[in-house]
């Protein structure tokens, strides 16, 4: 199999540009939910990347409704797209953890403030991967992860649900969403956008720097931990080797004593002649 010419990241990225150079402000605009009919915008939008990526001339495979991963395979290099379109800062991910092999486009319609104009943010887009929705708060979002499954073991799976009365049944899962204020550029909570992408990726950087020092750490631990028992394994052979020959020795040494004693008492008793 030939190696791919160009990574996933490296691949985003080019759709990045072209979506930049063909998604105007009034496309985004014109994507702003109206009477409740989320699932119209939705489809331009999908239409809309489709068409891009079409243009690209890369293949893909859509995902199925309400299946995560928008588009799938993207390039045959293993790309995975979600698209994501709001009318507010707070984005849905549903059940779906946003993880490293899912890059996302945000597309944000806007917000503007009558009585407050200068808090108003712009129509935008933002393009990052999943990682970046995890920042500082992996250690939470195990233990919440934890307790599902403690919950899943309790009420929707196995033995205890068996032991449930009534009717009724439940399954627990999660809704996992992110406010993305702070990723907007414009927005009363953000920064410059480059900037805090930056940021985002020093601290990812950071991040895989520690996962890294503690995998090294854990390999020369391991490595004194061998080399500790094979020295408590050759001490243990020099001792074994040393006590057999002791015992090779003692037992040399007993049989010459009893060789001695032996030729003793067979020394026969001189005859005086008179």
């Amino acid at each position: 199999m030939n190696k791919p010419t160009q990574s996933p990241q490296e691949l985003f990225e080019k759709i990045n540009i072209a979506m930049k150079d063909q998604v105007s402000l009034e496309f985004i605009e014109s994507t702003r939910t109206v009477k409740a009919n989320t699932q119209n915008s939705e489809r331009c939008v999908i239409t809309k990347i489709k068409e891009i990526l079409d243009g690209m001339g890369l293949t893909y495979q859509e995902a199925g409704s309400q299946q995560s991963k928008d588009f799938r395979n993207v390039g045959g290099i293993g790309l995975n797209i979600e698209i994501k379109k709001t009318d507010s800062t707070v984005i849905f991910f549903n059940d779906t953890l946003p993880s490293e092999d899912i890059y996302y486009i945000v597309i944000f319609t806007g917000k503007q403030y009558t009585k407050t104009p200068e808090k108003n943010i712009p129509p935008q887009l933002c393009f990052m991967n999943g990682v970046e929705f995890l920042v500082d708060s992996e250690e939470w979002i195990k233990e919440c992860k934890a307790y599902m499954n403690v919950m899943k073991d309790t009420y929707a799976r196995g033995e205890n649900k068996k032991k449930l009365t009534g009717i009724i049944s439940c399954y627990p899962r999660h809704t996992w969403t992110a406010d993305i204020s702070s990723l907007l550029v414009g927005g009363v909570n953000s920064i410059d956008y480059e900037e805090k992408k930056a940021q985002r990726e020093a601290a990812k950087q950071a991040k895989q720097a520690e996962r890294e020092a503690a995998k090294q750490a854990e390999r020369e631990a391991a490595k004194q931990a061998k080399q500790a028992e094979r020295e408590a394994a050759k001490q243990a052979k020099q001792a074994e080797r040393e006590a057999a020959k002791q015992a090779k020795q003692a037992e040399r040494e007993a049989a010459k004593q009893a060789k001695r004693k032996s030729g003793k008492e067979q020394t026969p008793i001189p005859q005086v002649v008179e």
